[in-house]
């Protein structure tokens, strides 16, 4: 049987702007919860490019108690030749 073989290809570069004044919900039973809004931005590749449409658009981040910053962001991507893309995305920082 053979391995899966893992491929990459780099799709576009993303740039977000955000509104600098976060809703802080405060703290849950799994750390201290705030939600980022993104106001817009722009995207580029080889082969797609487009702007960040504003709100609804955020990233409802969880600063857990062990320092991890666990990220959950959605945005709506509008190409420049009109598609929407819904795009969401998970990850952590510490």
């Amino acid at each position: 049987m053979s391995q899966p073989e893992l491929r990459y290809s780099h799709l576009f570069t993303i740039s977000l702007t955000i509104d600098p004044n976060f809703t802080d919900v405060g703290e849950t039973p799994y750390g201290r919860r705030r939600i980022v809004t993104v106001t817009g931005g722009t995207f580029e590749g080889e082969e797609i490019r487009g702007t960040v449409l504003p709100t609804p658009a955020g990233d409802w981040m969880l600063q857990r108690r062990d320092g991890i910053l666990m990220l959950d962001v959605r945005q709506t991507l509008k190409t420049d030749d009109g598609h929407l893309i819904y795009m969401s995305y998970r990850g952590m920082r510490h």
